[in-house]
């Protein structure tokens, strides 16, 4: 049924599927705050020295690969704080898709009984 998320079922499955990938992400979102606030504080004390280990470490942790216009340190941050709000989208467009399908099955049923009594 789907490309990503493999979910059989009939659409209030679906639906439920989607309502509990949301609730797992709003939960994800508020316990990923305490790790995000731990990196953020160690960085900021730069603990790896100013020997050669810690500027090799350093030198590594704020590169920005090819192709990518942010360092590697920033886009840990920001998948860990965006995953949250990203799963709950996913959560909420399989809801909603499921709630769209059965309003079109429940129209073209309609339709299709008018046009055999027709």
């Amino acid at each position: 049924m789907s490309t990503f998320l493999d979910v059989d079922g009939d659409p209030n499955e679906v639906s439920a599927t989607g309502a509990l990938l949301r609730s797992m992400a709003q939960t994800f979102k508020t316990k990923v705050q305490g790790p995000l606030a731990d990196i953020n504080a160690i960085d900021a004390e730069r603990p790896w020295g100013a020997d050669h280990f810690g500027e090799g470490f350093e030198h590594t942790y704020n590169y920005t690969p090819e192709g990518t216009d942010q360092p590697l340190r920033d886009s840990v941050r920001d998948g860990m704080s965006n995953a949250g709000d990203l799963l709950t989208r996913v959560g909420d467009g399989t809801v909603l898709a499921m709630t769209e399908y059965q309003g079109t099955d429940v129209q073209n049923a309609s339709d299709i009984t008018t046009a055999n009594d027709a």
